[in-house]
């Protein structure tokens, strides 16, 4: 559903069992998804599932959509999509209350939206990790987000650092992606246990002004690009122990930019073994060989000829 500017609330949709994909469009005075008390929602009776068909959801520029519910006494009480494996949140800033989400396992993208519910879902863990001491629990219980493969944060400004205890739930992760995320000083040293990582993008992280030693640990990154990080000074010297990188992109870096734009740069030590080298969008290296070389062997024919 798109572009309905007057549309102020929508009926429970819930109760559509065999829906598997929402998309809300540009509904810029929709307040609450649904006009129902939660108390009297579907979820509330034990033999009915909370959207139980429901894959994919989409939420883009609602403005002032607040919450899923118009009314909600307990905002510890509120119900879980059962099988949502792709959600994004796109300009809805003011969305603080919706059902969590711990099922993810495709993607989960976050832009110029509330961190709200990304941390009600995270108290989701302590739960499970309680529950699961009890005899009675299922053991293929697991803790959110542990399945999932692709993240991408961008303009959260009340995001500080990515939540740490997340970062120790995230096992399958394989890209990741933070964009203009500028109160982010640092990358959590959390992140050093997803070995999954096979993708890293970094960009406009204006406050950003290293990365860690903890970075050699990510024994399976495949591609770094980093973009527009200012303030970024120095690749850490452990860069020359992911052996596994193909491709390091690195774009409006100053810093970097002067530390590994040719070989006898200071960082180029520790990135010459990646295959892919492209600089301020000029191609430095490709297949593992060092093309400036040949550049300035060409120069050099020149002068000799005239």
């Amino acid at each position: 559903m798109s572009r309905c500017p007057k549309c102020e609330h929508l009926p429970p949709l819930d109760n559509l069992p065999s829906l598997k994909s929402l998309t809300l469009d540009n509904f810029n005075s929709l307040n609450y998804i649904s006009d129902e008390m939660a108390e009297s929602s579907s979820f509330s009776s034990p033999s009915t599932t909370f959207f139980p068909s429901l894959k994919i959801l989409q939420l883009f520029d609602c403005p002032n959509l607040k919450g899923w519910w118009r009314t909600c006494r307990d905002a510890e009480l509120v119900p879980q999509f059962p099988c949502l494996s792709n959600l994004t949140i796109r300009n809805c800033p003011n969305l603080t209350l919706m059902p969590t989400f711990p099922s993810l396992d495709m993607k989960l993208y976050l832009s110029n939206a509330n961190i709200r519910p990304l941390h009600q879902t995270l108290k989701m863990k302590i739960m499970t990790a309680t529950a699961s001491t009890l005899p009675s629990t299922s053991s293929s219980v697991t803790a959110p987000f542990s399945k999932l493969k692709t993240l991408r944060l961008e303009e959260i400004e009340d995001l500080l650092s990515l939540p740490e205890e997340w970062m120790q739930s995230l096992i399958s992760l394989e890209n990741l992606t933070v964009s203009n995320l500028s109160n982010l000083v640092s990358l959590p040293r959390e992140l050093q246990y997803v070995t999954t990582l096979r993708r890293l993008q970094i960009w406009s992280c204006s406050n950003l002004t290293a990365l860690s030693d903890w970075m050699g640990n990510l024994t399976s990154l495949e591609y770094l690009d980093i973009d527009n990080c200012r303030k970024l000074e120095s690749l850490p010297k452990v860069m020359r122990q992911i052996t596994t990188l193909q491709r390091l992109i690195i774009n409006d870096c100053p810093h970097l930019s002067e530390r590994c734009g040719h070989d006898m740069a200071a960082d180029w030590p520790n990135i010459s073994h990646i295959p892919y080298i492209m600089i301020d969008r000029h191609q430095i290296q490709e297949r593992g060989r060092y093309l400036l070389e040949e550049e300035g062997d060409s120069s050099a024919s020149t002068e000799v000829q005239l």
